[in-house]
Order: C-alpha cells, then structure tokens, then sequence
C-alpha cells in the first residue's frame, strides 16, 4: 500500500482504499415527525438513511476511518438519496452499484423484504472491488 494523506487520496491522487468497508443495504428509513400518534394519524415523515452496512459505515466514519458500503440501489430517487446521503456522511459511495429492474421508489418499499435492489453482491463483484477493478454494473 502506497502512503496516504488527509485528503483521503494516495500520493498519485487516486482516492485511497478504505479503512472500513460495509457490505450490505442501504435503506430509506421514514420516522413520523407525529410522535405517539397513531400511524393512521401521521402526515408527515423524516427521511434517515438505513440499514446495517450504512450504520457501520457511518459509525466508522465518525470516528475518522475512510469508510466505503459496497451496495446496490435502483436507479430512482431513492438511490439518488442514498449515494448523495452517504457522501454528505463523508463515505465513498464508489462502490454503489444500480439494479435498472427496481426503477421506481414505490415499487422499492414494497418489494424491499422481497427482492431489493442492494441484494448482496456476487463473488465475482466482491473479488473485482478487492482487486480494485469494481465496475459499477
């Protein structure tokens, strides 16, 4: 490994690897902004990212570790909100790929137990990110 510096990038400028690196989802949390009231009597909710690998990935981040999550997400506004939430955490989000089937954030909460876009990658993808060659699909 070559020499880093504060940046987060190696002496060639490239962006250094990770310290922390998460695999797992990431999700869209919704909290009622009505606390204690029942859920037929909310209107309004607060969006929150989700999800073990983000937790960690956050965790570690604020505690000053370079962290990545090694995810997938659709290419709605979900996984907008996902990448651009990691990156205001401070986490590389370069290793995020997109699923072109879950293409619409209502289908992504209702199939979310089901079939989610950030399914667990394949070995195939995990060797490729390890060996530095991850291609977002």
């Amino acid at each position: 490994m070559g020499s880093h510096d504060t940046t987060g990038r190696d002496t060639g400028g490239k962006p250094a690897a990770p310290q922390v690196l998460t695999v797992g989802r990431i999700g869209v949390d919704l909290y009622p902004r009505q606390r204690g009231a029942p859920l037929s009597a909310v209107t309004t909710f607060v969006r929150s990212p989700g999800g073990t690998a983000t937790n960690v990935a956050v965790g570690a981040t604020r505690l000053g570790h370079r962290s990545a999550v090694l995810t997938k997400v659709g290419p709605d506004e979900f996984g907008i909100f996902a990448r651009e939430t990691l990156a205001g955490f401070g986490i590389d989000a370069t290793h995020v790929g997109t699923v072109a089937e879950y293409g619409n954030a209502a289908r992504a909460i209702v199939v979310a137990q089901l079939a989610c876009a950030d399914a667990i990658p394949t070995i195939e993808e995990l060797d490729a990110m390890v060996a530095g060659r991850w291609v977002r699909p």
